[in-house]
């Protein structure tokens, strides 16, 4: 084998791929460890059990039942924005016109 020969430039991208990866790792960790992702992960411990016992059967967890119950009455609650998250900044992906009541 041909010994390869590690650039500034290779570090660099190392480095910064390294960064990318510590920052989802925190976001990621931060979501488990919140109320919200210890829903989830009791959602998911429910669905399973459903799917053994009765698989016509679902739990929503009260998110999860609050926007499936939006999304079939077309009538949607919050301030008007479709919001989007990337390492770890929201910002408004979308305005939807006629949602403030």
């Amino acid at each position: 084998m041909v010994e390869a020969k590690v650039t500034k430039d290779d570090r660099k991208a190392v480095a910064a791929a390294a960064e990318r990866a510590g920052k989802t790792l925190d976001i990621a960790y931060k979501f488990n460890s919140s109320s919200e992702g210890v829903d989830q992960q009791f959602s998911i411990y429910l669905n399973e059990m459903m799917a053994c016992m009765d698989p016509h059967s679902a739990y929503f967890s009260p998110v999860d039942a609050r926007t499936m119950n939006e999304e079939m009455s077309h009538i949607y609650y919050g301030v008007g924005m479709e919001l989007a998250g990337q390492d770890g900044e929201i910002t408004v992906k979308k305005l939807m016109p006629g949602a403030a009541r």
